[in-house]
């Protein structure tokens, strides 16, 4: 359920002579003195920044875990652990001196309903609009953290074999609550008592989204109802709104939703916490 990371490594030079890189990029500023070297290796990327001597790790350790290659499989937190522990061994790292500055922790659900349909109808999260589409994603961006919701079979047409590949993740950008929840390195990533922070932001983060529901049968319901859906599937409708605005529009959406559809939200929230007990435990209150 991890994924991509961006670490600090402290008392680690030592790994700048691993002699299995397979690739290293120097890059000069505009003066041409060399300002850092990038050494990868099975989807690792270190950065050496000569100025501070400092070293900066981007890893996705589930792509570590298939050598490199993808991350569209299902990766469970036994699979999370034995993929850092190998890592930590290869490049004989101390757990501790990985200090964490950002973070990925998602899920990868095969959903019924046409992912690139879901995508369109994602309107806004906690007030924060516009949505921003890229070629095959959406993410809303907050200060210190951004959602990112995307088709994850776009990613992998030739070696995946599912078509409805949705993938949810929280991207920790600043580490303020989650050094408040004591995550501070990877060594507390190991520690299985740290997913109870990360399940409920995923779950929170996904159930505070207000999106249309495309299955909403129209024939159900009244004139008012009918114009008023016209508006509430129009993200510029939304974005035109002030916050204070938005409450009762967002209360009649989603009891329009309730009474007369698949509810389609709901049913991902209900993946999202089936993925997550059976890939890497629930954690209760």
């Amino acid at each position: 359920m991890f994924d991509g990371f961006k670490i600090l490594l402290l008392y680690s030079i030592h790994i700048l002579n691993f002699e299995y890189f397979e690739n290293t990029i120097n890059f000069c500023k505009k003066d041409g003195v060399l300002h850092k070297t990038v050494y990868q290796y099975k989807g690792l990327s270190f950065h050496h920044f000569y100025d501070t001597d400092t070293i900066i790790l981007y890893v996705s350790f589930h792509k570590y875990w298939n050598n490199g290659l993808h991350n569209y499989n299902n990766f469970n937190y036994n699979n999370f652990i034995n993929s850092v522990n190998q890592f930590l061994n290869t490049f004989s790292i101390n757990s501790y001196n990985c200090i964490l500055q950002n973070v990925e922790y998602g899920v990868n659900l095969n959903i019924k309903y046409n992912v690139n349909g879901l995508l369109d109808c994602l309107l806004f999260h906690e007030n924060k609009t516009p949505l921003k589409r890229l070629k095959t994603d959406f993410r809303f961006e907050h200060q210190r953290y951004q959602l990112k919701i995307y088709n994850k079979s776009e990613h992998f047409k030739n070696i995946c074999d599912a078509d409805n590949i949705l993938r949810f993740e929280v991207k920790n950008e600043r580490m303020i609550q989650l050094n408040k929840n004591g995550i501070n390195n990877l060594n507390n990533l190991l520690n299985i008592d740290c997913l109870n922070f990360f399940n409920k932001q995923l779950l929170t983060h996904w159930n505070n989204i207000l999106m249309y529901d495309f299955t909403i049968n129209k024939k159900m319901l009244n004139n008012s109802d009918v114009v008023a859906l016209k508006d509430y599937q129009n993200p510029l409708y939304w974005q035109n709104l002030k916050p204070n605005q938005r409450h009762r529009p967002k209360q009649r959406l989603k009891q329009i939703i309730r009474d007369n559809s698949e509810q389609i939200q709901q049913y991902i929230s209900n993946e999202i916490t089936q993925t997550l007990k059976a890939n890497c435990i629930m954690i209760n209150d």
